[in-house]
């Protein structure tokens, strides 16, 4: 009776060594598994830490390919501005700004910008696809008007659209250079209330 007693205690102590082994090999796979998920999620963060890195450089060198862009595109309005005096006509048809990096990351970069990053972005390449919209069909716009005899003066009134062009590229050039020097201008004054009188938009 007593070796029986003493087997099943010996029989009942190997089997709850082997259940302890048993539970520590699955605490291990359990905890291998949370350490790869949270080695995993720390690779995925930086991986698009890096890859919202490169794409805010993308656009920053965006920006400097459209500080070369824009003198070319105000010296093409001047001539189109001198040609109305003459009452003459001037093509305003040229290569498109570059906007490429913008349309295709933006939404990507959108929440690691500020909120005058944002603004200066939007106002900036706002300006330079109404410029190149209105360019592009200016000449069929201002013949039409000449037919229709639609508009008093039209030479007058085109020129005078086409100097508002060119002071807003002027706006343009000074919200990328301050872009450029990681101090965007608060063009809505969201920060700046008492700035108000410099308009942007």
């Amino acid at each position: 009776m007593a070796n029986s007693i003493v087997s099943f205690c010996v029989i009942s102590f190997d089997q709850m060594l082997q259940i302890l082994k048993d539970f520590d090999g699955i605490l291990g796979a359990l905890l291998g598994v949370v350490v790869g998920i949270v080695l995993a999620e720390v690779l995925t963060h930086r991986r698009s830490k890096s890859r919202i890195k490169g794409l805010k450089e993308l656009i920053i060198d965006e920006l400097k390919a459209l500080k070369y862009q824009i003198p070319q595109k105000k010296d093409l309005i001047m001539k189109m501005m001198e040609a109305l005096k003459k009452h003459e006509l001037l093509g305003g048809d040229s290569v498109r700004f570059l906007d490429t990096g913008y349309r295709q990351h933006y939404a990507e970069i959108y929440k690691s910008l500020t909120l005058k990053q944002k603004n200066c972005l939007h106002v900036v390449y706002g300006i330079l696809e109404n410029c190149d919209h209105t360019m592009f069909k200016f000449e069929a716009e201002i013949r039409s008007a000449l037919k229709d005899k639609a508009i008093n003066e039209p030479f007058s009134a085109y020129a005078g659209r086409l100097q508002d062009y060119h002071e807003r590229l002027k706006t343009a050039e000074e919200l990328i250079d301050s872009y450029l020097k990681g101090e965007p201008i608060d063009v809505f004054y969201v920060e700046s209330p008492l700035d108000s009188e410099r308009r942007f938009t």
